[in-house]
């Protein structure tokens, strides 16, 4: 009998109990006893084979070791009625072969049984690390099956790539391609084999090889298969980050006479470069051209437009792409409003900004606006000084982010800038001290610029009382830049005693460097100390 507390079930009661409690699993063993013998027959068979695969792979290891060809072969026999398709199997059976050097056992294997591609393409790339004759020649052996797929193609180029012989990926490239038969392909078959010299004409980028890439594109047009987009892209990319910008523009003329079409991408990357040289006109040039020909740019494509245009100074050509960009139905990110304000800001059109804005947030009801737009504006009205609207926007943003520390750390820095922008150096001074305890570190170019501000103003007290706080911080650090524009301030101050406690604290803690010197010799010729200015003058050589 069974208890349940103090009571004693009876027997029936027990046995209902001891059926009811069963599992699912065994109520359903007693009703499909025999589903359940063949489940359990599949699974002991399952076992039994890869058991028995596992023993033929370490058979074939061995007998490979020990060129035991006739072991090989009766275990390829019982390929023909057990394991068919066992991928592991064929790779083992053409590994023992090439092993033994019995190339042509490992062809008549690969054409008996018609191995698919993946099945090459594993063999392939395991035999190249190892030799690679042996497995060019079994990849010749392979297109007796069928068109060797662009992935074989792929890792053989990657292979060559890696062992940086360019030469080698260039002659089996043109080889194989010229056996394709491109007119009766389709486009999307094509761009798969195109991948590979894709893969090749950056390699070739990358060492530098710029002409060896306009080559590259001369000999793919040759064998009619035509670069695509993404290939041009390639190029242009490399020839302008090497400095090529003349061949850079003339494959971009190139491309809008014979093709392909330039895209939002191409114009990027060409505007991009020429944004970092010193080519101007042709930038211009380019960014008209991009205006033009682009019927609908990409968003990417507008940010760099409207960015380079306010930089070069063109803010008229900057606030029409801002119109044409508002009137689209373009979904602007955070990061594209933050580029239309700055080009209204630039472009002095502070009212259109400041209603932009408010459309802004009310298009955000019940959200924050992004700190990226937040810092964006504050930044471009307090440039502006607009001290009022400064001081009331930078307001809002402090309590919109009252409770979220990491957008108020986004803010800090552009918030700092803005109140030295109006001449509020002092409660940016403040908020450093203060974030100092918080444990917030603002930015050195930040730092920098307030102290640039208070130089121009001559307001030194302010700038030693900064220069204290970021001696005395745990956190923040006093770097050459710093001591280079602290020196200069004293100097021109004529506080003689302060400016030469600082010379000789500086020397103590850096090895000056040239704009240290200069500041060095120019403060001690501003406070009257002519002999040691020109000591210091040749010892800085």
């Amino acid at each position: 009998m069974l208890r349940c507390g103090n009571r004693i079930l009876p027997s029936r009661l027990q046995s209902q109990r001891s059926y009811s409690t069963s599992t699912p699993q065994a109520q359903n063993q007693r009703k499909n006893p025999i589903q359940n013998r063949s489940v359990s027959i599949e699974r002991d068979r399952t076992e039994r084979y890869s058991e028995w695969k596992q023993r033929l792979l370490n058979l074939l290891h061995e007998s490979a070791e020990n060129m035991d060809v006739g072991l090989i072969e009766r275990i390829e026999s019982l390929l023909q009625s057990e394991f068919t398709n066992n991928q592991p199997l064929h790779l083992g059976i053409l590994a023992a072969y090439q092993r033994c050097g019995l190339k042509e056992k490992q062809k008549r294997f690969l054409l008996e049984k018609k191995l698919p591609y993946e099945t090459i393409r594993i063999h392939i790339a395991s035999t190249m690390k190892l030799d690679v004759p042996a497995a060019m020649w079994f990849f010749q052996q392979s297109k007796q099956i069928r068109i060797p797929h662009p992935l074989i193609w792929k890792d053989i180029v990657d292979m060559f790539i890696d062992v940086n012989q360019l030469e080698h990926a260039e002659r089996f490239l043109t080889l194989e391609t010229n056996e394709l038969p491109i007119p009766h392909m389709k486009e999307e078959d094509l761009n798969n084999y195109r991948i590979p010299w894709g893969k090749f004409i950056r390699a070739l980028g990358k060492n530098g090889k710029v002409e060896e890439q306009l080559q590259a594109l001369e000999q793919m047009r040759s064998l009619g298969l035509l670069p695509n987009l993404i290939i041009f892209n390639i190029v242009l990319g490399s020839l302008g980050n090497h400095g090529h910008v003349d061949l850079m523009l003339r494959v971009l003329s190139d491309m809008k006479t014979d093709g392909p079409q330039p895209d939002s991408s191409t114009y990027s990357a060409v505007i991009n470069v020429l944004s970092t040289k010193d080519e101007i006109e042709k930038l211009n040039e380019v960014l008209t051209d991009a205006m033009l020909n682009i019927e609908e740019p990409q968003l990417e494509l507008w940010g760099i437009i409207v960015q380079t245009l306010t930089k070069l100074g063109r803010t008229e050509d900057a606030l029409e792409c801002v119109k044409k960009i508002t009137e689209s139905n373009i979904t602007l990110t955070p990061r594209m409003w933050s580029i239309v304000l700055h080009a209204l800001g630039k472009g002095k059109r502070i009212p259109e900004m400041i209603q932009f804005f408010k459309n802004l947030q009310l298009g955000h009801q019940g959200q924050r606006v992004p700190t990226i737009i937040w810092s964006s504006f504050i930044q471009e009205i307090s440039a502006a000084k607009r001290e009022a609207e400064t001081k009331r926007y930078i307001a809002q943003a402090l309590e919109e982010y009252e409770n979220n520390d990491e957008g108020y750390r986004e803010l800090f820095n552009p918030i700092l800038l803005s109140l030295s922008n109006i001449g509020l150096e002092r409660e940016a001074i403040s908020m450093i001290h203060q974030s100092d305890i918080d444990g917030l570190t603002p930015e050195k170019t930040t730092v920098q610029k307030i102290l640039s501000n208070l130089k121009k103003k001559k307001r030194v007290d302010e700038m030693m009382q900064l220069f204290s706080i970021l001696k005395n911080s745990t956190r923040l650090t006093v770097d050459i830049a710093t001591w280079t524009v602290i020196i200069d301030a004293l100097g021109e101050s004529g506080r003689k005693e302060p400016t030469l406690n600082a010379i000789e604290e500086v020397r103590q803690n850096f090895t000056p460097d040239r704009p240290l010197w200069a500041a060095i010799v120019r403060a001690l010729q501003n406070v009257g100390e002519w002999k040691q200015a020109q000591e210091m003058a040749r010892e800085s050589g």
